[in-house]
């Protein structure tokens, strides 16, 4: 994918449907496709390695690297984090961002 805004192929539609009814348990999948950056990241943070090549391969590093700058919080664990940005080639991980539970 060149650019992060660019339409979705019937490729990687289908590989989000796929992996939204594995990876996404609290939407219907076709809800979650809805959500493309929230599906990859879930898959990113959580997928076994051998999804997220696929992911690699069909999305490309700069969505990938897309999908790590606008990251909600609660979205990536610390280790998946860190190894993301490792893998498609940023520079040190900026700290993750947190949620702060009011008391």
């Amino acid at each position: 994918m060149a650019a992060a805004h660019a339409p979705l192929t019937t490729h990687q539609l289908a590989i989000l449907h796929e992996f939204a009814g594995k990876y996404i348990w609290w939407d219907s999948a076709e809800q979650a496709v809805e959500q493309p950056v929230r599906v990859v990241a879930q898959v990113m943070d959580i997928g076994v390695f051998d999804d997220c090549r696929i992911l690699e391969r069909t999305f490309g590093v700069e969505f990938l690297q897309h999908v790590l700058s606008i990251a909600e919080p609660g979205w990536f664990r610390g280790r998946s984090w860190s190894w993301w940005h490792y893998r498609v080639g940023l520079t040190t991980p900026p700290f993750r961002r947190t949620r702060t539970i009011p008391k």
